[in-house]
């Protein structure tokens, strides 16, 4: 009688995916303090202050907040003035207004307007002016026709020239505005809006009140409702200001899968190092087509406490029985 290598059809239960989904977790601070003396508590205590990135997270903290009554810091803040050139330096400046703007955006731009300096936002698109380095005529200014957002335009002048252009004085300011369309870039930007936390920030609200510097370096926003009837509004104070202050936090949260396999197999799958190598691959599988690295995986045990049990290939049997039958007669 020939020795057969035994192939055993396996039928694997179950296996866990464990997936971990975090979401901000809101708390509110009633012992005033300054918009830094708060994130310093708050980045001890829980994350950070607390943080507002979308449309989604502005929907949960505002019915988070629907008791808070008086005001409140959050974490978004800008430093003053923090105006640049795309590249050089230059202190010269030709103000109409170097007011904040009324509305939150996360960086702010020059463009010449009709001959004068305004700050616009990252959302508009001009012509803009270029600085050539190569070129000895108009100061090396070069006006170019064309409607981009200012970091297109940007982009355009360091491949094409040398960088949007700097204005470092008086003359070169009459100069720009010579060639200079209706709505026309120049290299001046600065920073504006940002998350303490350091999250990207996209303008989802605007302020009640047009901000004002008042001398200080930094702004910091808080929340405002004067009783629990009205809707919350925003406005950017000075940051040594003592307030109350909201927090964030992450609370996880487990989603549990539960997936079915068969194979084939003619290794002792009982053992532990077994079960944990198909484990692993299975892992390795699933993160080619797409599973969370953070995933975990575990094996799932039966009311038996076994994780596999044979599931007998009938074909074989059926065969097996004839061939005995055969051997009998």
């Amino acid at each position: 009688m020939m020795d057969r290598k035994a192939i055993h059809v396996l039928f694997l239960y179950g296996f866990y995916i464990g997936l971990v989904h975090a979401s901000h977790q809101y708390y509110y601070v009633a012992d005033p303090k300054t918009w830094t003396e708060a994130q310093t508590y708050c980045r001890e205590k829980y994350i950070d202050l607390a943080t507002i990135s979308n449309d989604t997270e502005k929907k949960r903290f505002l019915d988070w907040a629907q008791n808070i009554k008086g005001s409140a810091w959050i974490g978004l803040y800008r430093d003053l003035p923090g105006w640049r050139w795309s590249a050089g330096s230059s202190d010269y400046r030709d103000w109409t207004t170097d007011g904040v703007s009324t509305s939150m955006v996360p960086e702010e731009y020059v463009a010449i307007v009709y001959k004068q300096w305004e700050n616009h936002a990252y959302t508009h698109a001009h012509n803009f002016i270029c600085y050539d380095e190569r070129l000895n005529a108009c100061h090396g200014f070069v006006l170019i026709s064309q409607d981009k957002k200012w970091r297109d335009a940007q982009s355009y002048c360091r491949e094409k020239h040398t960088d949007l252009a700097t204005v470092k004085d008086a003359i070169e300011n009459e100069k720009i505005k010579e060639i200079a369309a209706s709505y026309t870039w120049i290299g001046l930007h600065r920073l504006g809006w940002q998350w303490s936390d350091g999250s990207n920030f996209s303008p989802t609200f605007s302020f009640s009140k047009t901000p004002t510097a008042s001398g200080s370096k930094r702004l910091c926003v808080v929340l405002i409702r004067s009783s629990p009837a009205e809707n919350i509004e925003w406005e950017a104070l000075n940051c040594t200001v003592k307030k109350p202050f909201v927090c964030y936090g992450e609370v996880k949260k487990k989603t549990v899968q539960i997936h079915r396999i068969r194979f084939h197999s003619d290794v002792n799958v009982n053992n532990a190092a077994a079960q944990e190598a198909i484990l692993d691959q299975i892992k390795k599988k699933l993160q080619e087509k797409g599973l969370p690295a953070d995933a975990k995986l575990s094996w799932r045990k039966q009311s038996d406490g076994q994780i596999f049990h044979e599931k007998k290939d009938k074909k074989r049997e059926n065969k097996k029985k004839k061939r005995n039958s055969r051997d009998e007669f």
